[in-house]
């Protein structure tokens, strides 16, 4: 299978829980024959020498993972949405033939990837909005986006199975659970 995934900082993993989730999961999924793309922002520090040369192409690999570097809006609200609309813009033109949207800050894509026919999972994690360090703008993204992904995904992965049972209760979705950390 060609897998995009999309939503995280990117490969190697140098920051939390969705580029660590990305790089055990692309490297795994690699180890079993699949081709695995991931949608990097720019390093704005010291380069690995394995990621010298960032975008596409020959040496632009991360341990078997195509590294796709495309810029983002560097601003507290919105780096990671700018770069996730990119990123699935870029998507719809790479023939993958399932897509994994990580945060569901990002779900707002969903539609766009959905009307380019691309399967599409997302991995919403916490439930972000009642996190404190989230102004009134960034809770109303991140509910918005819980209600995207239960209309627009095709699969909703959570990491812990309080997740999924907040989405079975509240949305009446059903997660799948892939706890961050298992084999």
């Amino acid at each position: 299978m060609k897998i995009g995934i999309l939503g995280t900082r990117g490969v190697p993993p140098r920051y939390g829980g969705f580029e660590t989730f990305a790089a055990e999961l692309g490297t795994r999924l690699v180890a079993r024959g699949h081709q695995v793309s991931v949608y990097c922002r720019p390093l704005t520090v010291h380069p690995l020498p394995a990621q010298r040369g960032e975008g596409r192409g020959e040496g632009k690999t991360w341990n078997g993972i195509e590294r796709i570097v495309l810029p983002a809006i560097r601003h507290k609200y919105l780096e990671t949405v700018s770069h996730a609309l990119l990123s699935a813009f870029d998507a719809l033109r790479c023939d993958f033939d399932v897509v994994l949207v990580c945060n569901a800050a990002n779900a707002f894509v969903l539609p766009l990837l959905r009307a380019g026919r691309i399967p599409v999972a997302i991995n919403v994690d916490g439930i972000e909005r009642r996190r404190r360090k989230w102004n009134l703008l960034g809770r109303m993204v991140y509910s918005a986006g819980e209600s995207l992904s239960v209309i627009f995904a095709d699969r909703i992965i959570a990491d812990a199975e309080v997740i999924a049972d907040y989405y079975r209760a509240t949305y009446s979705a059903e997660a799948i659970v892939i706890p961050y950390g298992s084999e």
